[in-house]
């Protein structure tokens, strides 16, 4: 195939659909050493795309073909061919969101399960797992590939803290027995 084909097949992707055709069809027209001027209008018309990340997938491909090559010193510098990765879809999200939320429970889980039965040592092992906790959480947040599994954990705190506070509100009248009654635990 060559140069010409490539970029028409290019720009049948923009018109695609599928947002993450888009997105790929703009990611590689970044890349396209001699890009037509058709694809220049057509990366021009993605700019107004609804998809934020093809917007901005377009935008860098404008920025990459329109500016100006710097003066040859003799050997030509090769472009690199980096090719990102495409937006997740919509189900490998909510698997990353599911595995985010059911991962929390079981790692934590099987931690509080290990270290049950220590008193001494539990106000050490619950700094431990905040700590933990906050960094992973913080972590998987920070990198793009994880951003859903972090959602995922941040929604078991949230389910987490509102199973406490239910329980807290059921046991909340246990509490206030006088201390001088014995009520079996």
């Amino acid at each position: 195939m060559n140069e010409k084909e490539y970029i028409e097949d290019l720009l049948k992707m923009l018109q695609s659909p599928k947002a993450d055709k888009r997105y790929e069809a703009c990611e590689r027209l970044r890349g396209v050493p001699e890009i037509t001027p058709e694809a220049i209008k057509a990366l021009q018309e993605a700019v107004n795309d609804p998809n934020k990340e093809v917007v901005d997938a377009a935008r860098r491909a404008l920025a990459v073909q329109l500016t100006p090559e710097p003066p040859s010193t003799g050997s030509p510098m090769p472009r690199p061919e980096t090719q990102p990765e495409p937006p997740l879809s919509t189900t490998k999200k909510i698997i990353h969101i599911a595995s985010g939320f059911v991962g929390w429970f079981l790692i934590n889980g099987i931690a509080w399960w290990f270290c049950k039965g220590d008193p001494v040592g539990n106000s050490i092992i619950n700094l431990f797992f905040f700590f933990f906790n906050i960094t992973a959480l913080f972590t998987l947040s920070v990198i793009r590939k994880t951003r859903w599994i972090a959602l995922g954990i941040l929604a078991a705190w949230v389910v987490n803290l509102l199973i406490s506070i239910i329980f807290g509100m059921f046991w909340n009248g246990v509490c206030l027995v006088p201390f001088y009654f014995d009520i079996g635990f």
